[in-house]
């Protein structure tokens, strides 16, 4: 279903018709950049905010250049692609903020965020649902409130949509996401299993304030199975989510992916649970990809911090679902993906903080759909390594870390602290020459939390070959070790006996340099 095609380093947020937008973090300090393609690395950035953490941009998919952008509290925005923020229309370049979450509608509250899923465009209306995260809120008191707010000038100037808990009563925990079908917007909430659900609206009629959500039409509430990150809607009558909660073990019946109709009628049902054979994995976000199949991504609860994230997929159209992708986090890495969508060259840009193996945090891994074939099983897609014979033994900007500037020898890949547990290692098609090396992935700065076999593969139909130095037996190239775990794929032995080329074949791991 997917195959993993580049690695990005930066963490790309949004898009519209023209460029991706992406952020690199230094410290305190964001930079944003404009892309034009995955493998586009400008020198210079758009737009530097020094002391400045940006946390989200949405971008309009209407008005190509038109975008907001979270900084601390502040939502600023921009008409030119970035490069200017403010609140001044029409060059919008004085740097204040159009508004402080929070600060929309009464009461003000601090301590209020909004999530990557939280805002959606209409055309000129734009409609977001902050995220209440204030610590000293008491249910139906002053700190409880949960707003949408809307605005009809693509961003500009805002009001109160909807509000919930100021009437004394408690009915909403916060809104997880706003999102788009048709005529529709469909709105998330949660937490707990009375303030979960999914609310389709019809924006050109008032939504009602301070009700609990079993007294609106069209509306999904009352249980886990409804509390989501995120829907993806795919052509036909139905969409798709998966359920925010990791509760019940490895039996929990609300956990796993969810379908049902768009038009909220009749009673969803869960189409997979492979999802709960891990505990304290909830679902997030998913996306389409270009070949029309639907993917999602996990949320790793605290208690899950370090354990790899599964993204499960489905290339029938939602009857079966496969894990079909593994991203490994660090030992600290916890939450789901920032950003999960395809664009228009047909590729699919899945960002996550916290990653393991790689030099920096600000990552994307860029994936392209892939003929289904069972027996592949989950693909590692992070942290993955190239190795080429047109590479250089080096470390310099990201040199392994992307297929545009790999490594030259399985050597250099596997010593020192270059690559690391969980990881997959890339290798070309050519010639390569074997010699006894010994790998030291555990060396590696950002390991995940738990030791996991390390992939050696070789192009596909076997055209990386290994040709054997000397009297060198497999074994002695790579002995296997439970503290280096390793597994083989697609490696071809052009020199050796006939029960060496059946050990190669079988799994056992051989390390390479090019021939010169």
């Amino acid at each position: 279903m997917i195959e993993v095609k580049h690695w990005m380093p930066y963490r790309v947020m949004d898009r519209d018709a023209n460029y991706l937008y992406a952020i690199r973090h230094e410290g305190d300090t964001s930079s944003l950049y404009r892309l034009t393609s995955y493998d586009h690395e400008p020198t210079t950035p758009h737009k530097v905010w020094p002391g400045g953490w940006c946390r989200s941009i949405w971008c309009s998919p209407d008005y190509p250049g038109t975008m907001l952008a979270r900084i601390h509290q502040g939502i600023y925005k921009s008409v030119d692609g970035g490069v200017n923020w403010g609140n001044n229309a029409p060059s919008f370049d004085n740097g204040s903020a159009v508004f402080i979450l929070g600060a929309v509608g009464e009461p003000v509250l601090a301590n209020t965020g909004v999530l990557q899923e939280g805002v959606c465009w209409d055309g000129d209306n734009v409609y977001m649902c902050e995220y209440n995260v204030n610590t000293v809120r008491e249910d139906g008191g002053i700190n409880d409130a949960v707003k949408v707010i809307k605005s009809t000038d693509r961003g500009t100037t805002w009001s109160l949509a909807a509000i919930w808990n100021t009437d004394g009563n408690h009915y909403v925990r916060h809104m997880h996401g706003i999102q788009k079908h048709g005529a529709y917007l469909y709105l998330l909430f949660g937490d707990y299993d009375y303030e979960s659900g999914i609310l389709r609206w019809d924006p050109t009629q008032p939504l009602a304030s301070n009700q609990p959500l079993t007294a609106y039409a069209n509306c999904w509430t009352g249980a886990q199975r409804y509390r989501t990150g995120g829907i993806v809607f795919p052509p036909g009558d139905f969409m798709y989510w998966t359920a925010d909660s990791s509760g019940g073990g490895t039996t929990g019946t609300e956990r796993g992916i969810w379908k049902g109709r768009k038009d909220m009628t009749g009673t969803p049902e869960r189409v997979d649970n492979k999802m709960a054979e891990f505990s304290r994995h909830s679902g997030w976000t998913g996306c389409i990809l270009a070949n029309g199949d639907m993917v999602f991504g996990e949320f790793l609860e605290v208690e899950a911090v370090g354990d790899p994230i599964y993204l499960y997929g489905t290339h029938d159209g939602g009857t079966t679902w496969e894990r079909c992708g593994t991203w490994g986090a660090s030992a600290e890495g916890r939450g789901g993906s920032e950003n999960f969508f395809t664009w228009k060259d047909g590729l699919t840009y899945f960002c996550k903080v916290a990653h393991s193996g790689k030099a920096s945090d600000n990552g994307t891994v860029v994936l392209q759909p892939k003929a289904y074939n069972a027996a592949e099983g989950s693909r590692i897609i992070h942290p993955v390594y190239w190795v080429a014979r047109s590479g250089q033994d080096d470390d310099a900007n990201f040199r392994g870390q992307l297929p545009t500037r790999p490594w030259r020898t399985l050597e250099h890949a596997l010593t020192g602290n270059r690559v690391t547990y969980g990881a997959r290692v890339l290798m070309s098609a050519g010639r390569y020459e074997a010699e006894p090396i010994a790998p030291q992935w555990a060396a590696n700065t950002k390991p995940p939390k738990s030791v996991a076999s390390v992939l050696i593969e070789g192009a596909p139909s076997e055209s990386t070959a290994i040709a054997l130095s000397g009297g060198t037996t497999l074994a002695d190239i790579v002995a296997p070790s439970p503290d280096m775990p390793r597994t083989l794929r697609n490696l071809r032995l052009i020199a050796g006996s006939v029960s060496e080329l059946q050990q190669s074949k079988s799994g056992v791991a051989v390390m390479a340099r090019p021939v010169i």
